[in-house]
């Protein structure tokens, strides 16, 4: 029994490394320089504007699938997981929804014969709450409740509402349809065409649709319903149809996914390979037709990302223009033996530069966390994770990415340690070393809103530049530790020299762990320096320095962005 096991283990590892080389054997194309639109400029956005909340299934209230206020890096590692107890003959538990709130994550966990309703603490992943069902799917959130649908021992469908703090039910109605559509806002919880009080659980109405068995989103004071043949908006207070748009057959937005709402357009994206309709969400007039998207479009300003499916075929992924249509990149994922490589149920997500999507061949592999760049498409980071992904879904918010998986949630933090690496909130805690003057400025920049110029305040030659004590505080011998930054020197013959130290916690003696120099930076051009090293004892602090020997105050400054410390 015991060989048979380890068996099965070296057999799962040879799929996971076959697996990864599979999946970059995908091709990636762009399109001719001449016919290249405008440069993609990634979104960064401050909350709440950028949002740090996922509603439920990964996505926003108006399913945008962006995230443009985190700052989570491509480089991660894995945080806390969870999952509940298992029920009698339940060989899996899958997480088919996740919403983030604040403080309080919440995971619908699908098992066989029996769902969990669960709230964790989002920093720690610790148990707040949890309540036990047959069967149930999709649970969203809105302020200080969380609307959960689930089967009546007695017969139908029950729709849920929770005090999101504390588990306890506040109401429970019977007026609902089904267990995978939800939308929430405007004081309304709407599921096709019942439109429930999200106060009191009371029926308000049910819509004039057309046609039964459509999808809806409450978004931007309306009621969207997207059914196989129509596209319909209503009132969220009188339920009044506002305008009907009747899709030609066969034609952009076939079917009846989710619609999403940006910068003033309405995409219904297509179920049968066919384009992506765009409507104006005030009047229901066409816009335009984009290409096909089968999962849902992840935005950004005025790039969409879009996933294409074709039979027996790997996903394409693609960057696409909004309002012409053009493609800045596409990238197709790879195959596993006779396998391609697909995205589940949730839609690529956007943040800080980054299109986050999980993809594999199929349930028996565990899920591969891609980080694509979105200006370039190229490929990032890819993390595996050790349970296989059914369903997909991804959340990204309060600094933290969360996936579901067969063994529950899963969650990926920064490998990045220090606070601010962008200098968006000050000087992220650099000092200056062993002269200098720091200033945050807004231009130049490397990316996001700032960086931070460094000045020499005196006209001798002297190490003017950046030192951080508190990035690593506990050194762990024997890790390696990483330091870089991206410099922008505006004088000319400027050298520059990156350095790691160790030392004890009373500064007492120092260690050099790596250092390395550039003799003469380029003028006004962006350049990165990084080092290595590895520490020398437990318990000490790593000190990243970076500075120039030859700056002074007639020679120009240098300016710091995008700086980086990890390891340990």
């Amino acid at each position: 029994m015991l060989m048979g096991a380890v068996i099965r283990l070296r057999i799962r590892q040879r799929i996971a490394a076959i697996a990864v080389a599979a999946l970059f054997i995908g091709t990636f194309f762009v399109p001719p320089a001449s016919a290249a639109p405008p440069p993609i400029v990634p979104g960064r956005l401050a909350y709440p504007a950028g949002g740090t909340t996922a509603v439920g299934v990964g996505i926003n209230a108006a399913n945008q699938n962006a995230q443009l206020a985190e700052r989570i890096p491509a480089q991660i590692k894995p945080g806390w997981k969870a999952q509940p107890p298992r029920c009698p003959s339940a060989a899996t538990s899958e997480a088919s929804s996740i919403s983030v709130a604040g403080a309080r994550t919440v995971v619908v966990d699908r098992q066989y014969q029996c769902t969990w309703l669960s709230a964790y603490n989002t920093s720690t992943g610790a148990l707040l709450w949890r309540h036990k069902f047959h069967f149930g799917q999709m649970a969203r959130t809105e302020g200080s409740r969380v609307y959960f649908s689930h089967d009546d021992p007695n017969g139908g469908t029950l729709l849920d509402a929770y005090d999101i703090a504390t588990g306890k039910l506040l109401w429970s109605s019977g007026h609902w349809y089904g267990f995978d559509k939800m939308s929430v806002g405007s004081g309304v919880l709407v599921n096709d065409h019942f439109v429930i009080d999200a106060n009191t659980g009371a029926l308000k109405f049910k819509l004039p649709v057309s046609q039964n068995h459509g999808n809806t989103m409450v978004a931007g004071g309306k009621i969207f319903s997207n059914q196989s043949d129509f596209v319909e908006a209503f009132s969220p207070t009188t339920g009044q149809r506002l305008w009907s748009y009747k899709k030609p057959a066969r034609t952009a937005g076939s079917g009846n996914s989710t619609p999403a709402l940006h910068n003033g357009r309405l995409y219904l994206s297509s179920q049968y390979g066919v384009g992506t309709l765009v409507l104006d969400p005030a009047t229901g007039k066409y816009i335009r037709t984009l290409p096909r998207s089968e999962m849902d479009i992840a935005f950004d300003g005025p790039i969409g990302i879009f996933t294409r499916r074709d039979h027996n075929e790997p996903d394409v992924i693609s960057a696409v223009r909004l309002d012409t249509g053009e493609v800045y990149w596409s990238r197709k994922l790879g195959m596993l033996d006779v396998h391609p490589f697909r995205m589940y149920s949730s839609g690529p997500v956007i943040e800080n530069g980054l299109v986050w999507i999980l993809a594999a061949p199929h349930d028996g592999v565990g899920g591969h966390l891609i980080a694509l760049d979105e200006v370039t498409g190229a490929v990032r980071s890819t993390t595996i994770q050790t349970c296989a992904a059914p369903l997909g879904h991804i959340a990204i918010a309060q600094r933290r990415i969360f996936t579901s998986s067969n063994c529950g949630v899963l969650t990926y933090v920064s490998r990045e340690l220090l606070p601010d690496p962008g200098f968006e909130l000050g000087t992220g805690g650099w000092k200056a070393y062993s002269t200098g003057s720091l200033t945050p400025v807004t231009s130049p920049k490397h990316e996001g809103a700032k960086a931070l110029r460094v000045t020499a305040t005196s006209s001798s030659p002297g190490k003017t530049g950046l030192a951080h004590h508190s990035v690593i505080t506990n050194s762990r011998q024997g890790k390696p530790y990483s330091a870089s930054c991206w410099v922008y020197s505006t004088g000319t013959n400027l050298n520059l020299t990156i350095r790691l130290l160790e030392q004890p916690q009373d500064y007492s003696t120092r260690i050099q762990l790596a250092s390395k120099t550039i003799t003469s930076l380029p003028a006004k051009s962006w350049t990165k320096i990084s080092i290595t090293g590895t520490a020398a004892r437990s318990g000490e602090r790593v000190i990243p320095q970076i500075y120039s020997t030859n700056q002074t105050t007639l020679t120009g400054h240098i300016v710091y962005d995008n700086c980086s410390v990890t390891g340990g």
